[in-house]
């Protein structure tokens, strides 16, 4: 880590510590290397919901990777259908995202109000409802299906597959043009312009595995979601 983005790092942990200031930062000749302590989850009314030990890593490639977080006050099952590692690791959301937010990079107090907080926060929820309060990606592969539903505004897997050649071969489309995702009539510029320059950021090797994952669900239809519990292979939000 250079001295600029430790500095930055450091502004960024400040921060953290002042809004949430049950969590430590642990450091190792004056590198910060992880953060740990309690973390209180409240409703919009400050009424207390619980709380939940956690670590997480500073990443080496921080602010351009996703952190892991580790819930070690072993609360939280750890099983796929709450979205938890085995070793203790929670899955934020689908891996498409991870790669896209590490390009645009992440600062931790926006890592934690973003995604640590209602991670827990949905934890409570299914504790009490058995069910997510907003929804959640399936396990498995599924996840990668559902995420890139969500970007191009489809749930239809032609279009997906369409939109993700696009953005596999770069290909640089008249925006005025007719869009060549063949569900509508829109120009090129105010259909799936934007979602394919945003999928565009992911390496185009990726995204032919993506592809290859989606086009495995299009041509068997009616497949259900993989349950898996490994952790190459579970994608799942549980806080989205």
């Amino acid at each position: 880590m250079t001295d600029r983005r430790l500095i930055h790092l450091n502004q960024d942990l400040r921060q953290v510590m002042s809004k949430y200031p049950d969590l430590q930062v642990h450091y190792v000749n004056d590198w910060p290397y992880k953060i740990s302590g309690r973390i209180e989850i409240f409703d919009t009314k400050k009424v207390k919901w619980g709380e939940f030990l956690i670590m997480i890593p500073v990443p080496p490639n921080y602010p351009n990777q996703l952190p892991e977080v580790y819930e070690i006050s072993g609360i939280i099952p750890r099983i796929a259908d709450r979205h938890m590692y085995p070793k203790g690791q929670a899955c934020l959301t689908a891996r498409p995202n991870e790669i896209l937010i590490g390009q645009r990079g992440i600062r931790m107090i926006e890592f934690l109000d973003e995604y640590v907080v209602p991670f827990f926060a949905n934890q409570i929820y299914f504790q009490s409802e058995n069910k997510w309060a907003n929804g959640e990606y399936s396990h498995g592969s599924y996840s990668i299906v559902e995420f890139f539903c969500q970007l191009f505004t489809t749930d239809k897997l032609d279009v997906l597959l369409r939109c993700l050649i696009i953005a596999i071969e770069r290909m640089e489309l008249p925006l005025n043009g007719k869009c060549l995702c063949g569900e509508n009539k829109f120009l090129y510029g105010k259909c799936h312009w934007k979602a394919i320059e945003h999928a565009s950021l992911i390496k185009r090797s990726q995204l032919m595995e993506y592809y290859s994952i989606i086009n495995y669900y299009r041509l068997n239809p009616g497949m259900k979601p993989i349950d898996v519990d490994t952790e190459d292979d579970f994608e799942g939000k549980g806080s989205t």
